[in-house]
């Protein structure tokens, strides 16, 4: 890359980061058919380095790199932007999924990993709704290592929605049926072991209740 278009790209990075922060697309000067495909659900971002040089980082392992060429927006401002921009409309999952009335036919023939990287990226935007039902989507036929995944993803989005007992049930759900899955999977160990700390606590304080009354006071019931 000569050092002027990487110095166009550094000051364009710099440009993108200030305008949307929370938001993965590229602005490139140029797009050729040869370059990194355009993707509403990209598998990678730019990133700026020390000496102004800009480099394509994957944002998960995938042998098929993606960056989004346009700022994110509603399927009809995407599409537009898109339009002109590549002179083409886009054909990601994500597109597909949101230009439909019945939005679950474009999950029908899609590869499970595919569906929960689409959860994901909706995840990873705050958008809740969408990311449970592809995720609910999802779960209904996939693997268990999948299934572990999704399961751990369900329950932090209703420990977001503050439904601490509803994440609970996910998760001890997913560690009976997959236990080995389960334990080999980072994120849903945590929380288990979190959730047998809870409840070795709980079990402590009823024991120091009890521990507290004093003799001779009649307990009822007993």
């Amino acid at each position: 890359v000569p050092t002027r278009s990487r110095s166009t790209l550094a000051i364009l990075k710099l440009i993108q980061d200030g305008i949307q922060p929370t938001r993965l697309f590229a602005v490139l000067p140029s797009h050729d058919k040869d370059d990194i495909p355009h993707s509403c659900m990209p598998s990678a971002q730019l990133e700026l380095h020390d000496d102004g040089s800009v480099s394509v980082t994957t944002l998960y392992d995938t042998d098929d790199a993606t960056l989004m060429y346009v700022p994110d927006g509603t399927i009809v401002d995407r599409d537009g932007r898109i339009q002109a921009r590549l002179q083409r409309s886009c054909e990601c999952l994500r597109c597909r999924y949101e230009i439909g009335d019945n939005k679950a036919d474009a999950l029908v023939s899609e590869p499970g990993m595919e569906i929960a990287r689409l959860g994901h990226y909706y995840m990873s935007q705050g958008n809740l709704v969408d990311a449970k039902a592809v995720y609910e989507f999802a779960h209904a036929e996939a693997d268990p290592s999948l299934t572990v995944d999704i399961s751990h993803a369900l329950g932090a989005i209703e420990l977001l929605r503050g439904k601490f007992l509803a994440a609970q049930r996910i998760w001890n759900n997913a560690a009976e049926q997959h236990p080995e899955e389960s334990r080999c999977h980072e994120g849903l160990s945590l929380q288990l072991e979190k959730l047998e700390a809870y409840e070795y606590l709980k079990a402590q304080r009823s024991l120091a209740s009890n521990d507290s009354i004093p003799w001779g006071i009649a307990i009822p019931g007993a």
